[in-house]
């Protein structure tokens, strides 16, 4: 496909492209004389990192490059960096963790909210999702929007796909009005996140925060910056290594 005609792909349809092209590479990384001569049935077992996790889970950390092609965390790591990039905030984003950032921003890549969200890794290794309030409250609500539920499905089905994730919401505001009150909208409005991904199917550990306007992002001096700052950040964090 040339690139001329990459133009009228809408979004999704490129990503889609993206990734069946990006598959398709990594099937031929494998060294050739591996993809002649499989491992025999009598190989050694493969490590209890390299594993599948419970209920047929993938490891988020795979110990060889080839086992990390076969398990999809190299590609993921690629995907990471070619889907993933309008909503990276980072330029280092999937350098430890490719296979599940890769994941979650496939994921989110069919979302139509995919050009309101942010999405980088963080120096402890977790990947952060930045979630503007306006898409998932009504002003002054902590209920969450039926149109967003479906993004957070996608945010659920990840995290079950992956062994022993676990995630973190927080929850923030603007400056405006009094400041009890946005500490705890901040905190209904993370419990409420944290509640809909339990809902959906997620049984891992989530741990709830309310910062309230105690870390903007921008001045509260302006209408711009305030919207900033009005946001859930959902960190998904995968097992020690």
């Amino acid at each position: 496909m040339n690139s001329c005609s990459m133009r009228h792909l809408g979004r999704p349809a490129l990503w889609a492209t993206l990734l069946a092209s990006l598959a398709l590479s990594a099937c031929k990384t494998l060294p050739q004389q591996a993809q002649a001569n499989p491992e025999p049935a009598t190989a050694p077992a493969p490590t209890a990192a390299a594993s599948p996790g419970p209920a047929g889970c993938k490891p988020v950390h795979a110990p060889s490059r080839q086992q990390a092609v076969a398990t999809g965390a190299g590609l993921g790591a690629v995907l990471g960096g070619v889907i993933g990039s309008g909503m990276a905030k980072r330029s280092s984003v999937g350098a430890r963790n490719g296979a599940l950032f890769g994941a979650l921003a496939g994921a989110l890549a069919g979302s139509a909210y995919a050009n309101d969200m942010g999405l980088a890794e963080q120096d402890d290794g977790s990947i952060k999702l930045n979630i503007p309030g306006k898409v998932l409250f009504a002003s002054g609500s902590a209920e969450v929007s039926a149109a967003f539920k479906s993004t957070l499905e996608r945010v659920a089905a990840t995290m079950n796909e992956y062994c022993d994730v676990t995630a973190r919401v927080v929850g923030h505001t603007d400056n405006v009005g009094q400041l009890a009150y946005n500490e705890a909208l901040s905190l209904r409005r993370a419990s409420t996140v944290a509640q809909t991904l339990r809902s959906l199917g997620v049984e891992r550990s989530i741990q709830v925060q309310g910062m309230g306007p105690h870390s903007p992002l921008a001045s509260n001096a302006h209408e711009e910056g305030r919207a900033s700052n009005r946001r859930v950040e959902l960190f998904i964090m995968p097992p020690p290594r």
